[in-house]
């Protein structure tokens, strides 16, 4: 983000509060987990699944794919509010002090991460192609839960 900077100077967070142009909010330490979502056309979460980034630089490297209900029922209180459809990912801080998770993006898309899932057993861009040709959703039957390695290759051209 632009223009964003982390200050545990209470002065300058009191300054910045008067202001009605700026947005101040409290910095959580924790780890990051992806929950990527696939909603049918009725706006109904048919499926969730978690994983936590473990390795990232700028994008995903490492991720453990894991069971999260409680992160899953977040997203789908927060789907009986807005109707969303198809591929969505919710992104969540859980603060290592209190396990308390904070919701810190909605993406109305597939994550960049999402070949995580796809590699692990569930695929939402089968999912959307299959409802919208066939009108019918194929349930992932079997998650390999565990840790997944994006490898990444540069080569000179």
């Amino acid at each position: 983000s632009k223009n964003c900077f982390f200050s545990n100077n209470s002065s300058i967070v009191k300054f910045f509060l008067n202001l009605k142009s700026y947005i101040i909010q409290q910095n959580v330490l924790g780890n990051e987990f992806t929950v990527d979502c696939y909603f049918n056309k009725n706006n109904k979460l048919i499926y969730a699944l978690s994983r936590e980034r473990l390795v990232k630089s700028n994008i995903s490297l490492t991720n453990k794919i894991t069971n999260n209900q409680n992160l899953q029922n977040i997203c789908n209180k927060v789907s009986s509010i807005f109707k969303f459809t198809g591929p969505i990912n919710f992104q969540f801080i859980i603060d290592h002090k209190t396990k308390i998770p904070y919701l810190i993006e909605i993406n109305p898309r597939l994550s960049g991460g999402v070949f995580f899932a796809i590699q692990c057993g569930f695929d939402p861009i089968d999912m959307a192609i299959e409802e919208r040709l066939n009108n019918n959703i194929v349930i992932p039957k079997k998650i390999k839960y565990g840790k997944y390695t994006r490898y990444l290759v540069s080569k000179k051209i």
